[in-house]
């Protein structure tokens, strides 16, 4: 038998949830229905895949008990960190700090020239990172292609389009836009 290909809460064919008086049976394909839609199903055929089945590839899954009322509240079990609590001058310092740790500009530039020296593509991420910094803080650089042909980071304010307010929409953005407006009739 192949494996489970996911396990769904109801069978998808009478959407009834599986649980005690219900049990969820995987067929060879990996689909997985109750025992009442697979004995009514005929020709036997996976309703999703169209894959033959027969009696001897069912095997039933479970639930073999009731999951609890999860409603109720679990017992509690006493914890040694129960006493302990958090410093408020902690909690101050994760504010101030912020949650996430960026590398600093020396360390981003030693990485993009050691990715140079190799001839490695740059990072994706790192590319969003510095367009969106650039975007935000104007006087860190810009992208622009070297002599190679490959995108480097120049430093220096980015050239600015003093035409349009920092606000507008980029001529591709516009274009997305009004093309979606035009597909769905709201606009001219």
């Amino acid at each position: 038998m192949s494996g489970l290909l996911y396990i769904e809460e109801q069978c998808i064919v009478c959407t009834e949830d599986f649980g005690i008086n219900r049990k969820a049976n995987s067929i060879a394909c990996g689909h997985v229905y109750c025992r009442e839609c697979l004995n009514n199903i005929d020709p036997p055929v996976c309703p999703v895949c169209r894959e033959e089945f027969d009696d001897e590839g069912i095997e039933c899954i479970g639930p073999w008990e009731e999951e609890s009322n999860p409603a109720a509240e679990p017992a509690r079990v006493a914890d040694h960190n129960d006493d302990w609590e958090w410093d408020p001058d902690v909690l101050d310092h994760l504010h101030e700090e912020g949650r996430i740790w960026e590398p600093s500009d020396a360390d981003r530039e030693d990485d993009l020239q050691a990715r140079d020296e190799l001839g490695l593509p740059r990072d994706q991420d790192e590319e969003r990172y510095d367009r969106a910094r650039s975007a935000l803080y104007g006087d860190v650089g810009r992208f622009v292609e070297d002599e190679n042909g490959r995108t480097v980071w120049e430093r220096g304010p980015p050239e600015r389009d003093d035409s349009k307010p920092d606000w507008a929409l980029l001529d591709s953005e516009y274009a997305e836009d009004r093309a979606a407006w035009e597909a769905l009739g709201l606009r001219a």
